[in-house]
């Protein structure tokens, strides 16, 4: 199953169709089984903000009491990962709102 969103995913969607296979399918059966996404959104917990406050403001506490390593946890990796991955959404959904 495919969705799109956006006129720049139809669009791409729509380069990329003549090289992939496609099959009709029913909606109502997607929707009947275990898509939850599909039929509703996540609701946010309501620890989700703090997470992200004590993230953006704290990352040692972070580290401490959300990243589970069985070894020592290198900081700087993980700050690195973190700017990268921050970065990258921040390209990816840059002008879409």
């Amino acid at each position: 199953m495919v969705l799109v969103n956006s006129d720049k995913g139809r669009k791409l969607f729509n380069d990329i169709s003549k090289d992939i296979l496609l099959e009709d399918s029913d909606l109502d059966i997607i929707l009947g089984g275990y898509n939850y996404q599909l039929k509703h959104p996540t609701e946010l917990t309501p620890e989700r903000s703090s997470i992200f406050e004590i993230f953006m403001n704290d990352r040692d506490k972070f580290l401490s009491n959300y990243i589970r390593c069985r070894v020592k946890c290198d900081r700087k990796k993980f700050y690195i990962s973190a700017i990268k991955e921050i970065i990258k959404k921040t390209i990816r959904y840059h002008g879409q709102y």
